[in-house]
């Protein structure tokens, strides 16, 4: 067998990195066409991951993302400083393209990426099947997990799926609930609703909280929002028929109760 490339030898395209984030910290508006399929994690570089992820925060809270601007973000970052600090982001607003081909770029880190995550989860498999403690079924099944994985983030969200890609996400899900891995549902604080729902809410899923005027609609759904925040999830929580200190003080009730103080 030929043996696996060392990790210098993973593709890692780091111009093309470097040319991606110049163009977003030359033109924030070119973030919108790369937000759907780009990631912190599609970059090799750790550095460009989180130079990548402060673009995307001062994005989205419409906020200027620049060489300057990010100086500020990022001072005392060991990882950037190694690289020359401030001069490396004007560096790599140096290296900006045309906006328009910045999906293209998009799109070659991302195939990179998934190629990188096929040869690792090759060398856990490979690794796993040297040391003889865990049978050839298991792990054609965790190797099998990890492909359909791969398969879903590698590519921008698709309004059609052939049957043969549902059915492979399906048993990835029935693999992962085997292992008693809930894999991303996220709980609502409502042990029967979780039930009712497989474990809880999902990625992709568009859940629909109905119910006639004064039935506490709005408290269930800050309820749910609020367990998902103590998960450790982001919540974006809106409301067009509340003040925003009615809804403050209804999640302070709520935190307040959860550390045991009456209010």
């Amino acid at each position: 067998m030929k043996d696996m490339p060392h990790e210098d030898e993973l593709p890692h395209p780091v111009e093309a990195e470097q040319q991606l984030l110049g163009t977003l910290l030359t033109n924030n508006e070119s973030f919108a066409r790369v937000e759907d399929i780009v990631t912190p994690g599609t970059f090799y570089d750790p550095v460009h991951g989180t130079i990548f992820e402060r673009i995307a925060a001062r994005v989205a809270d419409g906020r200027l993302a620049s060489p300057v601007t990010l100086q500020a973000d990022l001072t005392g970052h060991a990882g950037l400083e190694a690289l020359d600090g401030p001069a490396y982001l004007a560096r790599l607003a140096g290296a900006a393209i045309a906006p328009h081909a910045i999906r293209d770029y998009a799109e070659l880190l991302v195939d990179l990426a998934a190629k990188r995550a096929v040869i690792e989860a090759a060398r856990e498999a490979e690794s796993q099947a040297a040391g003889g403690e865990i049978s050839g079924a298991e792990i054609a099944e965790r190797l099998e997990v990890e492909a359909a994985k791969i398969t879903a983030g590698s590519r921008a969200k698709q309004l059609t799926a052939s049957h043969l890609s549902a059915l492979t996400e399906a048993l990835a899900e029935i693999a992962e609930a085997r292992k008693g891995d809930d894999g991303n549902a996220v709980r609502t604080g409502v042990a029967g609703l979780d039930d009712r729902l497989g474990g809880g809410l999902r990625p992709g899923q568009l859940c629909v909280l109905a119910g006639r005027p004064g039935m506490a609609k709005t408290t269930v759904a800050q309820n749910v929002a609020f367990a998902a925040a103590r998960g450790g999830k982001g919540v974006f929580f809106a409301s067009l028929e509340m003040r925003r200190a009615e809804l403050g003080l209804r999640f302070l009730a709520k935190g307040l109760a959860a550390h045991g103080i009456e209010v």
